[in-house]
């Protein structure tokens, strides 16, 4: 996810599997957390800044796949700044039914 000098502000939603193949039955509930954990910046200026917000993140079943899907929306601005995210830390806890 990039951020070039032209831009102010873009938001990008990432999705991706984890856990086990489950049964519908065996699926009860998932929560997740997530976090930036690489960023790069370039400032092109003074002054500048910039802004990395986690919008939201979901985790539930996926009826085509039977695992958990996650799906972590994240939102950059900045002024004058260059910026680069490329990994995120997460969290996804599942209870379900074996």
């Amino acid at each position: 996810m990039s951020l070039g000098r032209d831009q102010e502000q873009i938001t990008e939603t990432w999705t991706f599997f984890v856990g086990p193949n489950l049964t519908r039955t065996q699926f009860y509930r998932a929560i997740g957390t997530a976090s930036v954990s690489f960023q790069t910046m370039d400032i092109l200026g003074a002054p500048a800044g910039f802004t990395v917000q986690i919008v939201s993140i979901e985790a539930d079943w996926d009826d085509e796949s039977e695992r958990v899907e996650v799906r972590v929306e994240v939102l950059l601005s900045s002024s004058l700044t260059s910026i680069d995210i490329t990994q995120l830390r997460y969290w996804v806890t599942i209870l379900a039914q074996i």
